[in-house]
């Protein structure tokens, strides 16, 4: 997988979370600015490419996200359940 997509990945598995590119990298302990840093756009044509530590910290912490976000889905279908 190339860096965009790496990026796109990131990004739809935060909204998927219901979370934001600002909380992941804010978990993470990186600055949401480097994130987008990474990203190709109009206004960024040529980003920097991330070290592998600073990529792994952004995917654990989207992972820690993603577990948060299925614990709290099964909490509130155990409560409407009850």
């Amino acid at each position: 997988m190339d860096q965009q997509n790496t990026i796109r990945d990131i990004e739809w598995r935060a909204r998927r979370a219901y979370s934001s590119i600002s909380a992941v990298c804010s978990r993470a302990g990186i600055p949401t600015s480097t994130f987008y840093r990474w990203k190709k756009s109009e206004k960024n044509p040529h980003p920097t490419s991330p070290t592998m530590s600073t990529l792994q910290k952004v995917l654990s912490a989207l992972e820690a996200i993603e577990a948060d976000a299925k614990a709290d889905a099964a909490a509130i279908r155990s409560g409407v359940a009850a």
